[in-house]
This record gives C-alpha cells, structure tokens and sequence, in this order.
C-alpha cells in the first residue's frame, strides 16, 4: 500500500489522466484519444458497443461499428462552448 493512502487503482487513473495531459500539450498523433463508447439505440433501446475516434483540437468526434471498421459510421462535431469529459481509465 502507497505511503499517501492512495489506492493502486486511483494511482492508475491518475497515471492514465497525467498521459492524456500529455499527449493533449503534445499535439503528436493524428488521433489523440480513441475507446469504446457504449451508444443506446433510438428504435431497439438498447446499448451498442461502437469505437470511438476523439480529435481534440479540431472538435470533432467519429464513430465506427469495430474498432478495425476502415469506414466511419458518424461524426459529431464540437463548438468552441462544449465541454469533453474524458474517463482516463477508458481511453487509451
């Protein structure tokens, strides 16, 4: 167990969070941030795994049905007012 009381499993999202920072400051890669993402159907009600590919700096979000898809299945675009909560222990 750390000295600071700190469990391994927050030290390692904190890790994972400290890596984003960086990567984000760093501007390297084409496609920052990509992970699952769990979609609800509007017509079944159900939730559908897709992958999710996150450009930060241009705003815009696209999703695939496999993370392997070469073809993109949507794109959301972000305004300059909207906020990106990322989840460190999810993307990678």
């Amino acid at each position: 167990m750390a000295t600071n009381g700190s469990s391994p499993r927050l030290r390692d999202t904190e890790s994972s969070l400290e890596k984003v920072k960086r990567q984000l400051s760093s501007g390297s890669g084409r496609y920052l941030l990509q992970g699952p993402l769990l979609k609800r159907s509007e017509t079944l009600r159900k939730w559908n795994e897709r992958w999710v590919i996150l450009d930060p700096t241009s705003g815009k979000m696209e999703y695939k049905l496999r993370r392997n898809e070469t073809s993109i299945k949507g794109t959301i675009l972000f305004d300059a007012s909207s906020t990106i909560t990322l989840s460190p222990v999810n993307f990678q």
